[in-house]
């Protein structure tokens, strides 16, 4: 559920059982939409050998594991992070958060919308830039936050399902590192109905 702002009380109201029903009992429950706001998902059963693939796909061996919901409502701000390693890739290893509806993916992070339909999801779209990773054959490290604003496609069951995806630039594989001493981590927070 999106943020609502309690209802104001004023001194000296007489609290009937209409009025409790809206002072009291409605905002309670405004205040329990903050339940299920935070997702966290850590991998570290071993890493994951990201193959080529010039279409954006599901993370081997995590898949729809590593899916993250979050309660929701069109207009909330999500804020997406991850946490990883790339074992020295020779292509270009892209990564991007989307929104799931009915098992297949909605909108992009990155793209601030509509995820790719093309043959070619790398060269039509980047993912998040902060999450680039350049094969130039060093490991290389993917970090950062990442913002995106709900819209009602987004949304099933006042809830919405995020999952990382990847794409490559090559035919070369690239290792994601998944150790416990180095785990693959990815969290999302709903921040809410944000102004600016």
């Amino acid at each position: 559920m999106a943020y609502t702002a309690p209802t104001a009380v004023t001194a000296g109201d007489a609290l009937t059982a209409s009025l409790y029903n809206t002072y009291v009992k409605d905002n309670i429950i405004d205040l329990r939409s903050y339940e299920n706001r935070y997702a966290t998902f850590k991998y570290t059963a071993g890493n994951q050998t990201l193959n080529s693939s010039n279409t954006w796909a599901n993370l081997p061996g995590i898949g729809t594991t590593g899916d993250l919901v979050l309660n929701a409502a069109a207009g909330d701000v999500i804020e997406a992070v991850t946490s990883a390693i790339l074992n020295a890739p020779a292509n270009n290893i892209y990564f991007d958060a989307v929104t799931i509806v009915s098992s297949s993916p909605v909108n992009a992070f990155g793209r601030g919308g509509a995820v790719t339909t093309n043959s070619n999801g790398a060269s039509d779209s980047q993912g998040v830039s902060g999450w680039y990773g350049a094969g130039t054959g060093v490991d290389r490290t993917i970090q950062g936050s990442c913002y995106y604003t709900l819209v009602s496609g987004d949304i099933s069951g006042g809830t919405v399902t995020l999952r990382m995806r990847y794409a490559t630039s090559g035919v070369s594989t690239t290792l994601l590192i998944a150790t416990v001493n180095n785990p693959f981590q990815w969290f999302v927070r709903n921040l809410g109905p944000v102004t600016t």
